[in-house]
């Protein structure tokens, strides 16, 4: 086997097969495609062109958002917007002043924070409520009013 016409990459090393002639094998060593997109080496055995790909990593979108007569804000854990696929995110919710958590959209919990593993785009909705508040009058003694106090 003749090993010849490689480019050297940094991320793939070629640890056998290097010279000779006849049956043989190729051993190679890759690193993990960190990027989004794909990666190559060509490498000729006996003339032959081979081409080696390596797929890159696969990137999904998280979009959150709130809603409701309330206020609140949602943090992720880990932080961000955009997830390597199979990734696994906490999401909190934590309401305002004067507000309710109330639920999410998106995401199966029925407590403030909940996990969405990212299998794809995902969108994901904290609803949040105005706390009420009762307001009680009593009369009292016989005066009326008039309304011009």
């Amino acid at each position: 086997m003749q090993l010849d016409g490689v480019k050297q990459r940094p991320w793939a090393t070629f640890t056998s097969g290097s010279n000779g002639t006849g049956n043989g094998a190729i051993s190679f060593t890759v690193s993990p495609n960190t990027e989004t997109v794909p990666r190559m080496v060509a490498l000729t055995v006996a003339g032959q062109t081979v081409t080696l790909t390596q797929a890159g990593v696969v990137v999904y979108s998280l979009t959150t958002s709130t809603s409701g007569t309330g206020t609140g804000t949602i943090s992720s854990d880990p932080s961000g917007t955009t997830f390597t696929a199979g990734t696994v995110v906490t999401l909190t919710a934590t309401a305002g002043s004067n507000s309710n958590f109330k639920g999410w959209s998106g995401c199966s919990s029925t407590g403030t924070t909940c996990q969405v593993t990212m299998t794809g785009n995902m969108t994901v909705n904290a609803n949040f409520e105005a706390t009420a508040y009762r307001l009680t009058i009593t009369k009292s003694g016989k005066r009326r009013w008039n309304g011009d106090y």
